[in-house]
């Protein structure tokens, strides 16, 4: 488990003080992929950097499986930070080095044995899919490869922890994917515990299991990925989203419905049931679907549709009532009519 309890960082300098996180407090449970999200800026790769004390925290504590690091002196930290891997945006390899020998330099820092620690290399090339680039350099590998040379090296010394920061941030999409997946596999494998850093909520949405947005050093809202994706509650989360909160304006043809509209949503095992079928049995009302959406948040399905219930008052309002009983998100929407031309 990762406890940041009351997190501060402050830079100064002769001119100015600068404060990039503000009295975070955030707990990361053992075997959880957490996000931390926000634009340029936030105070997101500052916090994460806390995380391993590469930023040492100006206030605040910082618990790795119950060590409190800030307490550690200069050795006892160095041992801790082996059981905490790190995978950067840029890959951080070293370029006279081969591909071996990048994997190889944690291990020699620990004094592995060579003969052991060349073995761990083939075993983590073949674990991210560069078993036969053992003598290749940096300078003859694409950007996604790369990056599994770095995934690879931060694996070395069998980490309990891997921290991503903007890992995906240099790829282009196809490799971001391809490195997404393999994220995934190593976390399905290895049981780590993974804090990732990002601006895209794409990769938030196919990787964590909670997230925290952040916005001028604080987290401005913090849960599950499925609560905060379906229902984000901060300006920053909905501009993440491309959704602009409760007073969204859903563009329709003016024929298309006078009847009250609302965005309903489905989590888990829900999103493929009748639901709405269901509810309008029940209450009297009845409903047409105007637009709607099906996908998943890592491996739990969700489904966004767009519906308009007519009927009497009352049984509307039961409608709505009965959707929220059987727990799906249920949010009024204003239509903007537009002229369409026949």
């Amino acid at each position: 488990m990762i406890v940041l309890d009351h997190i501060t960082k402050t830079y100064k300098s002769r001119h100015q003080t600068v404060t990039a996180v503000q009295d975070v407090s955030l707990r990361v449970e053992d075997g959880e992929i957490f996000g931390l999200i926000g634009y340029s800026g936030a105070g997101k790769s500052t916090l994460l950097r806390c995380i391993n004390l590469l930023e040492r925290p100006t206030a605040g504590r910082v618990e790795v499986d119950g060590t409190d690091l800030t307490q550690l002196g200069r050795r006892e930290l160095q041992q801790a930070r082996k059981k905490i891997g790190m995978i950067f945006q840029h890959f951080h390899l070293l370029n006279s080095a081969s591909v071996a020998d990048n994997v190889a330099f944690p291990l020699r820092l620990a004094r592995v044995p060579r003969r052991a620690a060349m073995d761990k290399v083939h075993e983590l090339l073949e674990l991210v899919g560069l078993r036969g680039f053992e003598k290749h350099y940096p300078a003859q590998l694409s950007g996604g490869q790369k990056q599994r040379v770095a995934i690879a090296r931060a694996l070395a010394n069998d980490p309990d922890v891997l921290l991503c920061d903007e890992a995906t941030s240099a790829l282009d999409p196809d490799t971001t994917q391809a490195i997404l997946d393999l994220l995934l596999d190593i976390h399905r494998r290895l049981g780590l515990t993974m804090v990732m850093v990002t601006h895209e909520m794409s990769v938030i949405q196919r990787m964590c299991d909670r997230v925290a947005v952040m916005e001028h050093g604080k987290v401005v809202e913090l849960g599950r990925v499925a609560d905060v994706f379906l229902q984000p509650q901060h300006e920053v989360t909905r501009r993440l989203l491309n959704v602009d909160g409760r007073h969204r304006r859903t563009v329709l043809p003016s024929h298309a419905t006078s009847a009250p509209v609302f965005e309903v949503t489905f989590v888990g095992d829900m999103t493929y049931a009748p639901v709405l079928a269901e509810v309008a049995r029940e209450t009297g009302a009845s409903f047409s679907i105007l637009e709607g959406s099906i996908g998943a948040l890592k491996d739990v399905p969700y489904g966004k549709l767009l519906v308009a219930w007519q009927g009497e008052e009352d049984a509307v309002a039961a409608a709505v009532a009965a959707l929220r009983t059987k727990g799906c998100g249920v949010e009024e929407r204003r239509l903007t009519p537009v002229a369409v031309e026949v």
